[in-house]
């Protein structure tokens, strides 16, 4: 028993969450994630059963991580990634760029649950790897497989929100420089300003996920992403 019957417990759930995934989606999907998270935080006997017939030797932390994980789940299967982002509408050292685009999503503290904004610089297609990667050293971003989330210097790059047009946008600024705009939605405003922070991110390979289910696996490939804190003014 042990680490080992515990790991094939977690292998035989994840083979469950992701048959939920494949077959599911929006509120369907989030409800199977929801009942899931029920029964783990119950510490159903027979449920955890049905799912596997290995025996299972979890801490109350590692329970708790477990449930988590599966709430986050079910929270993120009806949230969308907006490609809203026009190609003319955003600018890097003053001249415009069109060969980059932008995700924006509300994700969740890993540990408080709380809502998180998240933005996602990356081509629109594949084969500029090297100009996203000379960007991020730039802003002071680090690859995301170091496992360290950075805190960009507030006097390097750091993010403002203001009017434009019939909404709301965050801009960017760099040094001197306010390189990137995009507009944004009250609830992303509200993450980032609780935690006067927001999540940014630069991918090296194209991306056209409409969902964050489908964002995960892009994600995943730490290799290929840049990350960082980015302080709001």
């Amino acid at each position: 028993m042990g680490f080992a019957a515990t790991q094939r417990f977690v292998e035989d759930l994840n083979e469950v969450l992701s048959t939920i995934g494949e077959e599911l989606s929006g509120e369907q999907e989030a409800a199977a994630y929801r009942e899931i998270a029920d029964h783990l935080q119950a510490r159903d006997v027979a449920w955890i059963s049905s799912v596997s017939a290995h025996e299972v030797e979890l801490s109350e932390q590692e329970w708790a991580k477990l449930t988590k994980r599966v709430q986050i789940l079910a929270t993120n299967a009806t949230r969308t990634v907006d490609h809203s982002l026009e190609p003319n509408t955003w600018w890097l050292g003053q001249r415009s760029i069109e060969l980059l685009s932008l995700a924006t999503w509300i994700g969740m503290h890993p540990v408080t649950g709380a809502d998180v904004a998240h933005l996602l610089v990356h081509p629109r297609s594949d084969g500029f790897a090297e100009k996203i990667q000379r960007l991020a050293e730039a802003l002071g971003l680090a690859r995301a497989d170091t496992g360290d989330m950075i805190q960009v210097a507030p006097d390097t790059a750091w993010a403002t929100f203001r009017d434009a047009g019939a909404g709301r946008s965050v801009w960017l600024h760099y040094a001197d420089t306010e390189w990137l705009q995009h507009p944004i939605t009250p609830a992303w405003e509200a993450a980032a300003s609780a935690h006067r922070f927001i999540v940014l991110s630069a991918g090296m390979d194209g991306l056209h996920a409409q969902s964050l289910r489908h964002i995960d696996p892009y994600l995943a490939r730490a290799h290929r992403l840049y990350t960082g804190l980015i302080r709001l003014a």
